[in-house]
């Protein structure tokens, strides 16, 4: 309520061209946003909404990433100015465009990708969470703690093959009883290999989810 009365009062600029009024307005969104086509987040093949396709599905307990925009341009600004910036209003600008894209009515849980201590202690706040409320919000939905990390792990940098080994076991579900039967949303800012979004989604279904699938603003 209050972040909405200041971006009244004052509303925010655009990330691309410094007209107040929205983060992103209208002209530099047509211009500087890329659509990101569709596909296994696994191999990148092109598929129906995101799903993993079938070779991959062997792979991991991840049915599928929701993605909107590719990592670039307007695109990476917004992402950095969440994860980086403190401006809050910045998850409700996104999580219109995901919920307006995306048909998400039908999951049970909205839920996210927990921060690790350490950066939650720097930031103040998990920009996937900030992303899981704003858009449960708008589907009238409650946003459902369901993941600890259970140790700090730096990935940038690291191999595709490294990535997925390094994540192994580094997330527990304290929520079995919510998740159990149900189709759950899980939500992040950036899908870079997939292999987070994949060993959640394992620890998910392990506790009992029906189906995980994965919610992210952009893809590197």
């Amino acid at each position: 309520m209050i972040g909405t009365l200041i971006r009244m009062i004052a509303p925010p600029d655009c990330i691309a061209c410094q007209k107040p009024g929205e983060y992103l307005c209208v002209g530099c969104a047509q211009t500087s946003l890329v659509a990101k086509v569709p596909s296994c987040f696994y191999c990148n093949a092109l598929t129906i909404d995101g799903r993993a396709c079938k070779t991959c599905q062997r792979k991991s307990k991840l049915r599928g990433v929701h993605v909107l925009w590719r990592m670039d341009g307007a695109a990476k600004d917004l992402v950095y100015t969440l994860k980086f910036g403190n401006d809050r209003g910045v998850a409700q600008f996104v999580a219109r465009h995901l919920v307006n894209q995306f048909n998400l009515a039908d999951y049970d849980i909205i839920t996210f990708i927990p921060s690790d201590g350490p950066t939650l202690r720097r930031r103040g706040y998990n920009q996937a969470d900030l992303l899981a409320r704003a858009v449960a919000r708008r589907l009238g939905k409650h946003r459902t703690p369901t993941l600890l990390r259970t140790r700090h792990i730096r990935q940038v940098g690291q191999s595709r093959t490294k990535r997925f080994e390094s994540v192994v076991d580094n997330f527990i579900c304290n929520n079995a009883k919510g998740v159990m039967g149900k189709r759950v949303l899980l939500v992040d800012d950036v899908l870079t290999t997939g292999a987070t979004m994949s060993e959640c989604a394992r620890i998910l279904r392990a506790a009992g989810a029906k189906q995980v699938w994965g919610l992210a603003v952009a893809k590197k």
